[in-house]
This record gives structure tokens, C-alpha cells and sequence, in this order.
């Protein structure tokens, strides 16, 4: 806490802007109703942790001073009165990022208490005169019993500015013990993130917390000063597990680099400054572009600002949350079937014995099943019984061992579930998918791919087989489409709109968020270009043959382990190159003439330096070579061939798209099936405008929808089920803004006055133009009652009034926006 500074601060800017919000009310003619006349700020609202108890002290009576002094300056003396202090107790000695049972000494074999220099006390070395630790000053190492997450107050907002430790640097810090400690209590946390991360991650943690009707979430904000490195990989990673999360926390305001005043010692560091709000939000980013007299007492810092939406990266990129469902999309994708009933699989050689190629009919409810790891590693040859569409006479009647079977091996376990439909029809499985059999069953094969993979790949099932829920599966049998499914566009997209989950914090592919909004080129849905969707369908024909073709051949080759290969090759091939051309790679390929990739080979090196790379070039990690074991999936594979497949489509769909200007800065780098930690800063940027793009084209579809045109991916099947919902040519939305949306999707009109403030400032920031009153009023679910209208005209006439938003006239009617 750094003896109540930020405490300090925080008060005088919430006096100022009382003082300031109190001014603006009594200009504003009327009764606005925001309901805390009486309310002030005082000591008693602000709290604080502290691991130093005379910092406690020292913070408390900061706090304190500043608040009398406010009362002085503003009101006098008569303003304050006895007891001038009070004991709150809001500052807590407290450690801020671990509980523990207790603190044991850490000995050694021997039982002798092991200690380590105390990071603080120097001496000159004797003969040398030089600066060096003195081995004197120790301080002892100890075991933390039980570790866990430290309880922090409930507040609205939360500043800090932790200490500046690199994740590689907190065992030397604070101690091997009090280290693995925290990476005990926080296991999700990346071993190498900066030791502030921990504070950001427990604060994001508490502002994605849901709240009840009862028990709210008080926490709206949190800002913390950190060191710039938290846009690098490890501590990133943090911030973007609750970007990307299904319950979203925003970036609202963010300085990615900003030198630290009068810096001395180790605190001679650039930093950086994070604000973030629960839900998705635009941003203001501020840059520095000029900075003179950092050691004097008139420092001069200039900020550049932008607005948009703020990346992991501390960057404006593409503002994901803008891209909505498209009908073209619907309808056409769904998770497999849950089974609730461990006796539903059975083996081969079971199949067999209960009817399989000797009962007629059999086949069409005892199929191939096929969950993640069948795909990821090598089928099981697992089949499932599947009855859906049966009554239990009707098994009975017509596959008596089957029903047998399921009475004995999946009637037990539905007895004890407490769900009436699934005891009631226990021969059934749990969740049957029964909208989505005509599509997926209704062709030779399906597009499949695995809800949550290390890799980001698709293929082709036949209809004759059954997927799991596992299993995300689109009812298309188009080659073309499964080839852009394929591209490093779509991954991109799909890394980005999804989520992550399991042990290995994998990407997960998400249909409603990155399926059904992903806008496919045109010439995949009309005949604008049948030259090249008959390229695409070809590419995507072989890739699928020539992957299956290689496990039938290989019965050690998996597609996670042919894909783990591949990346690896694209790592070392990228590694090579940046060493023996770093301004080519840096600055992304300008003087290679239109070329996508150069013509590279795994180095056996690996990351080693070559003869023709000097010592300054290696910047990037070293990329180990491939192993034995790597080599013969290599080999076995053809990786090669398949990396050239990947590139080929790569190149066809960035055409199909009109953006090989992004193809040529993206075709060949890591990071085409999965995250990867070795791309450049040109890549990164390559990659955001991709999504800007995509982003852009998304609302061209919806503005195309919303006219009446929809570029059905299966008009056979979607149009007799959606076309009803389509609007006519002639018909319009009310309030065709940028931020109108499907009723399902409208924000609910808050109750609370402050509430009603920020969600109004919100809309305008992300409309497109100018807006009405009414045009406000209609974006919000529910029915827009005259009450709702006048309080959403009232608001508005707030946020003028305060410098929230700016008014201009239209066709004689005042409109509403936002700066940007």
C-alpha cells in the first residue's frame, strides 16, 4: 500500500469530484433524483492492506490528514469536530495475496535452518571494490502451511500499485517457500507471471464475481499501476482469461508503457496502468509520444489517446463483442449427444453378440461413436447404442438383447437420477440432440471438430457415426467449407471469440460465439468466383484424405501428435529465419515481391546461433530441435506435405476474402493451428487487423439481414426453418443504430439511477451515429413505457449537462453522442 499514497490520492479526487458532481446538480434545473443528499466521502470508506504494521499507522493517519485538510480548505475550521479522529480499523495489517495456517522454518537434511540473503544489503568486495551482496545479511527461509487466497475487503473500486517483482525473480525475492506458496494457492496463474499479476488476477477475480438479488457484487472497477511487462506472454495470459471469458471483464482504460517518476533503484522502470469494468466495453488506450525532465520536479509526459476496444496486449484492436449470430449461420451446428449412461458404449465384439450383422435394423441404433480423445488420438472402436425415436415396447419387440442390455447396464443408474424425464425414459440418453439429426444425418458426412483442443483443426465424420458433446459438428458436407474452417483465418477467429478450459487451459470452440457470427467469403455461397470455390472444395478434399490416409498407414500417429509437429516446424523454420533475416521477419516480408513464405527447413540446431546470425540478433526464445520421436512423426507424417496443404488453403481463403495483403504477412508463421508465444509484433498486429476485418464484415452481414438478404450456408435445410424470421426488403428496424439487436440480446434497463448512467453513456459510445432519445430508449429489452422514455431523455440531458456526452441538432431533433 505504500503508506496510504494511493489512500491519499484516491480521497482528494473523490472530494474533487463530489464537489464538482454537487455544482453540476444545483445548475441542473429540476429534480434529477439521484438520491444521496446527506452523503459525503470520508476516511471510513476507504480501506487498505498493509504486510507492515507501522505502514498501518502511518496509512491510517495519511488518510486522515488528507481528509482534515479537505475540510479546511473548503469549509474551515468550524467544519471539523470532536473526536477529529475516528478509529474505523479500514487499514488491516495483512498480507494481500496469501493465507496460512502458520510459518515453519525450512531446514535442511540435517535439521539446520536454511536462510538466504535479505536482497537489500551490499558490501564492495575486498580486492575487487566492487558492489556485491554481503553474505552476512540473510534472512531465514520458512514453509507456508497451508496455503490459500488472502480475504480482501468488500469495496466498489480497488487501486494498487504492488510490488514491481518479475515472475522469474520472485523465488530470490520473497522466497522459495513464500513463492511456491503463491503458486500453490493460485495453480491457475502462469509460473513465469510477474508477481503483480497476482494481485490483478484476485481482483479480476472478484469483479467477474456474479452477485444475487440479495448480495450484489459491489466491485464496478479496478485499476493497478504494474510494470510494462504485463503484455508479455505469461502475465498476459492472465488478463486474457477474463477478456475472453463466457462472463467478461473489459480493459476501459489502459497505458501500456509510462516511465516511472524520478525513478531511483529498481524501481527505475517503465510501467503501465489497467483499469477494468465487469462486461464488454470500449476503452480509452493512452500512449506516450513525448517525455522530457523525468528527474526534475516538471516532468513532462504527453499522452496520445485512443478509443476502442482494449486488447490483452494493451492495444486498440477489434471489438469481438460487435460481431453478432448471423441466420446464414443458424441452425446448421451443435454439440453431440450426452449419453447420462455409461452402458450406451459397448465394444466391437459386444455389438456383435447383441445383433450387430445378423438382426435386421440393427445398424440404425448400435453405430460408431466418437468423442475428443477418438479424434484427437486414435479411434477406440467404441460403438453406442442409440434408440432415440423408440418407445421401450418398441425395442423390445424388435432388439430384445438390446433391450436387455440397456435394462441391465443403464436402468440401474437412471433409477438414482434426479431429473423425472431422464429415470421416466431411461433407454434413452440424456440429451438427445433431436433438432439436430435431419442435419448432420441427413448426407454422406459432417464436419466435426473438438470442443476444447490444444489444436484448432476439422474433419469429416460419416453420418453413420454418432458424436459426443465433446464434439462441436456442422451439418455441411461443402469440401470448400471445411477448407476455410481449416485456414489460419478462421483459427485466428476462433482463438479469439472462444473461450478456455481444462488442465491445459486450451481453447475452446464455442458455437454460438464462433460458429454462428463467423461471415464466410462470398464465393463459397454464390457463384462470384467458381474457380476458386472449386480450388477451396479440392484443398479441402485433400487435406481431410491426406491426413486420414496417414493414420491408416501409422497406427503411432495421432492428429494431435502430426499437428504438435507441424508447429514445432513452423517455430523452427521462423526461428531460423529471424536470424538470418531479422529485418525481413521484423518488418514483415516488405522487400520479398508479393512472396507469402520463404523457402525454409527445420534447422537441426534449433535456436543455436548459426555463422551467418550475429550474437544481437537472438531475441526471440530459443526453439529446442525436433526430438527422436518428433523426427519419426515428421517422417511418418509428411509434415512437409501437410504444412504445404495448410499453406495452399491458407493462400486460397485470404483470396477468397480479397486480404492477401494480410496473407502474406500470416501464411507459414506459428500459431496457424493453436496460441503460440513466437510470433513477431508485426504478426500480432497482422493478426488484430484480420479480426478488424472480420469484425467489419460481420456487420456488413447484419446489415445485409437486416435488408432481407442472408447467404445461406445450407438453403436448402435453413430456409424452410428460418426464412420466416428473415425481414422483408421494405422492412425496417426502428432504430437502425449500430447497437440494435436481436430482443434476446437487447441490455435489460437497469433500476438503479447510476446504473441507468453508465448503460445510457455505454449505448452512445457504441452507436454509430448520433442518436435520439427514443432511438436510446428502444435499444433496451423489455417494453420502452413513456416512464422509461423520460428518465432515458433525463439521463441524456445529465450526461450533456456534465461533459459526459455532446448534443448536435438533425432535422430539428437533438441527438446524443460520445466523443471519440
Amino acid at each position: 500500500m505504500r503508506t496510504g499514497n494511493f489512500l491519499y490520492v484516491s480521497l482528494e479526487l473523490l472530494k474533487k469530484l463530489e464537489g464538482e458532481t454537487l455544482e453540476a446538480l444545483e445548475n441542473i434545473e429540476g429534480d434529477v433524483g439521484l438520491g444521496f443528499q446527506g452523503e459525503t466521502v470520508n476516511p471510513s470508506q476507504f480501506f487498505g492492506l498493509e504486510i507492515n504494521p507501522r505502514a498501518v499507522a502511518i496509512a491510517d493517519l495519511v488518510l486522515w490528514i488528507g481528509f482534515i485538510k479537505w475540510q479546511l480548505k473548503t469549509s474551515g475550521l468550524n467544519a471539523i469536530s470532536e473526536p477529529i479522529l475516528h478509529a474505523y480499523g479500514t487499514i488491516r495489517h495483512q498480507d494481500a495475496i496469501l493465507a496460512y495456517d502458520k510459518k515453519a522454518l525450512r531446514r535442511d537434511a540435517q535439521g539446520k535452518p536454511l536462510s538466504r540473503w535479505d536482497g537489500v544489503t551490499r558490501k564492495l568486495h575486498p580486492i575487487t571494490g566492487e558492489d556485491i551482496p554481503d553474505p552476512d545479511a540473510t534472512v531465514e527461509l520458512y514453509d507456508y502451511v497451508n496455503p490459500r487466497i488472502a480475504d480482501w475487503p468488500e469495496a466498489e473500486f480497488i487501486v494498487g500499485n504492488p510490488p514491481f517483482i518479475g515472475g522469474k525473480d520472485m523465488r530470490a525475492e520473497l522466497g522459495d517457500g513464500y513463492a511456491e506458496a503463491c503458486w500453490k494457492a493460485r495453480p491457475h496463474m502462469p509460473g513465469g507471471a510477474d508477481f503483480v499479476m497476482h494481485f490483478w488476477d484476485e481482483a479480476a477475480r472478484r469483479l467477474a464475481r456474479k452477485g444475487t438479488a440479495k448480495q450484489p457484487n459491489p466491485l464496478k472497477r479496478f485499476g493497478f499501476i504494474t510494470t510494462n511487462s504485463i503484455t508479455q506472454t505469461f502475465s498476459r495470459r492472465v488478463i486474457e482469461k477474463y477478456l475472453s471469458a463466457k462472463e467478461p471483464i473489459s480493459l476501459v482504460f489502459a497505458v501500456p508503457d509510462h516511465p516511472w517518476m524520478k525513478a531511483a533503484d529498481k524501481a527505475a522502470v517503465r510501467i503501465a496502468m489497467t483499469v477494468a469494468e465487469k462486461g464488454e466495453h470500449e476503452g480509452v488506450l493512452a500512449e506516450t509520444v513525448r517525455e522530457d525532465g523525468l528527474n526534475t520536479d516538471t516532468p513532462r509526459v504527453d499522452l496520445e489517446k485512443r478509443a476502442g476496444k482494449i486488447t490483452a496486449k494493451l492495444t486498440v484492436g477489434a471489438d469481438l463483442a460487435l460481431a453478432r449470430p448471423l441466420f446464414a449461420n443458424d441452425m446448421i451446428s451443435s454439440r453431440g449427444v450426452v449419453l447420462h449412461g455409461a452402458g450406451f458404449l459397448i465394444a466391437q465384439s459386444k455389438a456383435k453378440t447383441l445383433g450387430l450383422g445378423s438382426v435386421l435394423g440393427i445398424e440404425k441404433v448400435i453405430r460408431e461413436y466418437r468423442n475428443g480423445r477418438d479424434i484427437a488420438q486414435r479411434p477406440r472402436g467404441v460403438m453406442a447404442i442409440d434408440l432415440f425415436g423408440l418407445e421401450s415396447k418398441e425395442v423390445l419387440n424388435q432388439f430384445p438383447a438390446v433391450y436387455q442390455h440397456v435394462l441391465e447396464h443403464v436402468k440401474p443408474e437412471r433409477d438414482q437420477n434426479k431429473r423425472p424425464s431422464r429415470r421416466d425414459k431411461w433407454w434413452l440418453y440424456g440429451e438427445n440432440i433431436p433438432t439436430m439429426r435431419p442435419v448432420l444425418f441427413s448426407q454422406e458426412k459432417y464436419i466435426s471438430t473438438i470442443e476444447t483442443s490444444r489444436h484448432r483443426f476439422f474433419l469429416f465424420l460419416k453420418s453413420s457415426i454418432l458424436p459426443d458433446n465433446k464434439l462441436v459438428n456442422i451439418g455441411l458436407d461443402d469440401d470448400g467449407i471445411i477448407a476455410v474452417l481449416s485456414s489460419r483465418l478462421h483459427v485466428t477467429w476462433s482463438i479469439s471469440k472462444g473461450g478456455w478450459m481444462g488442465v491445459g487451459n486450451d481453447p475452446t470452440y464455442l458455437k454460438t460465439q464462433t460458429f454462428d457470427p463467423f461471415p464466410f467469403p462470398a464465393c463459397v455461397t454464390d457463384d462470384s468466383n467458381p474457380a476458386l470455390r472449386k480450388r477451396l472444395a479440392e484443398l479441402g478434399e485433400r487435406l481431410d484424405a491426406f491426413r486420414k490416409e496417414r493414420l491408416e498407414k501409422h497406427d503411432f500417429l495421432t492428429m494431435t501428435g502430426i499437428y504438435n509437429v507441424l508447429e514445432r516446424v513452423r517455430e523452427l523454420e521462423w526461428a531460423d529465419a529471424a536470424r538470418r533475416m531479422p529485418e525481413t521477419v521484423a518488418h514483415d516480408d516488405e522487400d520479398r515481391a508479393g512472396e507469402s513464405t520463404p523457402t525454409l527447413h527445420p534447422s537441426p540446431q534449433g535456436g543455436g546461433k548459426t555463422a551467418a546470425s550475429p550474437e544481437s540478433v537472438e531475441t526471440e526464445p530459443r526453439v529446442p530441435p525436433l526430438t527422436a520421436s518428433e523426427r519419426d512423426i515428421y517422417d511418418a507424417g509428411l509434415i512437409a506435405v501437410l504444412k504445404d496443404i495448410h499453406d495452399e488453403i491458407d493462400r486460397a481463403v485470404f483470396e477468397a476474402y480479397g486480404w492477401s495483403d494480410l496473407g502474406q504477412r500470416l501464411i507459414g508463421r506459428p500459431g496457424a493451428t493453436l496460441p503460440s508465444p513466437h510470433k513477431s509484433e508485426d504478426q500480432e498486429a497482422a493478426e488484430e487487423e484480420l479480426l478488424s476485418r472480420l469484425v467489419a464484415l460481420n456487420l456488413e452481414r447484419q446489415a445485409e439481414e437486416r435488408r432481407g438478404q442472408v447467404r445461406w450456408l445450407r438453403p436448402d435445410y435453413q430456409i424452410a426453418k428460418l426464412g420466416h424470421k428473415v425481414s422483408k426488403a421494405e422492412e425496417q428496424i426502428e432504430a437502425d443504430i449500430a447497437i440494435a439487436a436481436a430482443a434476446a440480446e437487447k441490455p435489460k434497463w437497469p433500476s438503479q439511477p447510476f446504473d441507468q448512467i453508465r448503460i445510457v453513456k455505454d449505448v452512445l459510445a457504441k452507436a454509430a451515429a448520433p442518436a435520439s432519445p427514443a432511438e436510446v430508449a428502444a435499444t433496451f429489452d423489455g417494453r420502452n413505457t413513456p416512464k422509461r422514455k423520460g428518465r432515458v431523455d433525463e439521463v441524456l440531458k445529465l450526461l450533456a449537462e456534465t461533459g459526459g456526452a455532446r448534443t448536435g441538432e438533425l432535422d430539428g431533433e437533438t441527438r446524443y453522442f460520445v466523443a471519440r
